[in-house]
């Protein structure tokens, strides 16, 4: 008799272990998936609508795409999207510059701060209402024109990403496109005789 409690007692644990490793996996497999790209909406400026780039300072209009995200101090998930729009800073920073508008009390430092190369913070409680931006944490991209092309409501880097990828592939694509126009040959394509 001890002996099969002893058996149903270590089979109970096993259980409840695999239990748990399972619904930590499941957990895992919830918080990476959702919606591919950021979700549509209506908030904001209309894409092909030119916003005034009036949250960046006059040396910032350098050619770059901009990446604009909106956050709020007690946003909860705004704290996992500012990591990703750091990561893309670094990794765009030759194409686009990324700014982090963050609603603050009344009264707080509405300048425009440099963090990183290409990477800047401003703390405004009015920009993300001048925008029309009801929802956090939101993204905007505009082009060098400070055209908006692209954007949405944002949780994680890769809903970051997508907005900002779609305006890095018009430009490439323009400058393909410019190149066979001039009778250039494409990258990779040269060869010697």
């Amino acid at each position: 008799m001890t002996l099969w409690l002893a058996l149903n007692s270590v089979a109970i644990t096993m259980l409840g272990a695999v239990l748990f490793l399972v619904l930590r996996q499941l957990g895992f497999v919830l918080q990476r998936s959702g919606p591919v790209g950021a979700r549509a909406t209506t908030d904001g400026p209309r894409i092909g609508e030119g916003i005034s780039p009036h949250f960046a300072p006059a040396g910032v209009n350098d050619g770059k795409a901009k990446l604009i995200v909106f956050m709020s101090e007690t946003c909860a998930i705004c704290g996992l999207v500012r990591k990703g729009a750091e990561e893309l800073a670094r990794v765009w920073a030759l194409e686009a510059d990324v700014f982090l508008i963050y609603d603050c009390a009344e009264g707080g430092s509405t300048s425009l701060t440099p963090i990183a190369p290409g990477l800047w913070l401003k703390k405004d409680p009015s920009l993300r209402h001048r925008l029309s931006v009801n929802l956090v944490p939101f993204a905007i991209v505009t082009n060098a024109t400070a055209v908006v092309v692209s954007k949405g409501l944002v949780n994680d880097v890769t809903h970051l990403e997508s907005l900002l990828e779609a305006e890095m592939v018009k430009r490439r694509t323009r400058g393909l496109d410019h190149t066979v126009e001039s009778g250039a040959p494409l990258p990779g394509t040269e060869y010697s005789h």
